[in-house]
């Protein structure tokens, strides 16, 4: 208490408290955090929890931490704004993940696409090369043309696949599904194909039932030829060095659709492969220089095909001695 000499007397300054209201009022004050809190005097200040304005202590008592005092306003928002963040970093990752996917895919395609260029072109180049200067006798010329016209007809079934699928990317195909026979769409294709099996050493065999063949379906005569023309393709490239050289085309009806099923018995998909079976861009250039001749692009380009058409391609994992996709046609506009 300060002490004040004046006119020859001492005077102490200070002011007198109530203490019993004035721990009533700072009790009350800290009621909603500290319900069972406490204030008592206190002169040392070595203890824990000493006011600063004022020589009491604090005793906070037992504290029961309420669960909703926990999920308070603050704490949602943070979990919110926390859980946005995250979602935004994961879909950055994966939106990057799929550009640089994409573009390395892309990057494969045009390799292989290359390599597929380069041999039907290197023979054109030595055939026609050795045709011109006369290098070829009559009885071996007839091998030469046929052998540049089957590479011809290679590069161009090639070519259309890729700018078939470039149409499909941009959504720019015209095609118009129409009402069709399933016997007119067999005789469509009939000579197309089974020229391709007899090229390929396989020997093609469709079986389609008298009471199917007047079914009317809704499709595109054209597309479906091209998809089933990259099956046969396939077959031709896979099974061609199998025991069994048969590719059999049969035919089912349901309620809604058309069933058109294509089979070989050859080696069959390898499991590795399944995983990207209707992916596009997916065979590297190594891959395309020791297997099949092609991009890895016909069935890609026949699934989108089909369901360009409403319909879809499925391949039955169920089939072991051979490979076997299944085509549903739309037997009505939809």
């Amino acid at each position: 208490m300060p002490k004040l000499f004046l006119d020859g007397e001492y005077y102490f300054q200070g002011c007198w408290i109530d203490w019993d209201k004035l721990r009533g009022n700072l009790l009350q004050n800290i009621s909603d955090l500290l319900p069972e809190a406490n204030i008592k005097p206190s002169n040392s200040k070595k203890e824990q929890r000493i006011l600063a304005m004022l020589p009491v202590q604090l005793l906070p008592g037992n504290v029961n931490i309420d669960s909703n005092l926990q999920m308070s306003p603050l704490k949602i928002s943070l979990l919110v704004a926390w859980g946005f963040m995250i979602l935004g970093t994961i879909a950055i990752t994966v939106l990057l993940f799929g550009v640089v996917s994409i573009s390395e895919r892309r990057a494969s395609f045009v390799s292989s696409v290359t390599h597929e260029l380069r041999t039907p072109l290197t023979t054109f180049r030595m055939y026609a090369k050795m045709l011109n200067e006369g290098m070829v006798s009559e009885k071996k010329q007839k091998r030469y043309f046929a052998t540049m016209l089957a590479e011809a007809k290679r590069l161009t079934h090639l070519v259309e696949n890729v700018l078939e699928y470039a149409r499909l990317e941009r959504k720019c195909t015209g095609r118009d599904p129409k009402p069709v026979a399933v016997n007119n769409l067999i005789h469509h294709m009939h000579s197309h194909i089974e020229q391709r099996s007899i090229q390929g050493g396989m020997k093609l065999s469709i079986n389609i039932d008298e009471n199917l063949q007047s079914i009317v379906t809704y499709t595109d005569v054209t597309i479906i030829e091209q998809i089933v023309f990259n099956l046969v393709d396939n077959a031709c490239k896979y099974a061609s060095k199998g025991s069994d050289k048969r590719i059999v085309i049969s035919a089912k009806e349901l309620p809604h659709y058309f069933l058109l099923t294509i089979r070989d018995y050859g080696p069959g998909i390898h499991k590795k492969q399944k995983k990207k079976l209707f992916g596009a861009f997916s065979k590297s250039a190594e891959e395309a220089a020791h297997s099949a001749p092609g991009v890895g692009l016909g069935l890609a380009l026949s699934y989108r095909l089909a369901k360009h058409l409403h319909g879809k391609l499925v391949y039955d994992y169920k089939v072991k001695d051979g490979a076997m996709f299944t085509l549903y046609i739309p037997k009505h506009k939809i």
